[in-house]
């Protein structure tokens, strides 16, 4: 049997104000897996987390750094299995207008 293909997309996302959460993707977009990356001209960390994400809460990615963001479960690997809501997960960052590149897989069939 074949194996399934896993289709690539990507995307940015800038922060306008520094110090409010900003979703990574306004629409619910459900996917096998992620990578964040800071952009290379960021000049501060970015932080990665749930709705209420600060420098305090966050995951901290730095300039130029990435962050992958994957399910290894059995449940995943399946048209319609488990995912992730790129919708569900926020960023924040230390300074107005730094921001983060999207890396991201989707199972086809979904």
């Amino acid at each position: 049997m074949a194996q399934p293909t896993i289709t690539p997309g990507s995307f940015k996302r800038l922060v306008a104000s520094a110090g409010t959460a900003l979703q990574l993707s306004t629409t619910p977009l459900k996917v096998l897996w992620f990578i964040v990356q800071g952009i290379p001209g960021n000049t501060g960390n970015i932080f990665l987390g749930a709705s209420d994400v600060d420098s305090a809460k966050g995951l901290v990615i730095e300039p130029s750094m990435s962050q992958p963001v994957n399910l290894d479960v059995p449940d995943a690997f399946h048209a319609g299995g488990l995912r992730l809501d790129l919708s569900e997960w926020y960023i924040d960052a230390a300074n107005s207008a730094d921001g983060v590149v999207v890396i991201y897989g989707l199972y086809p069939g979904d």
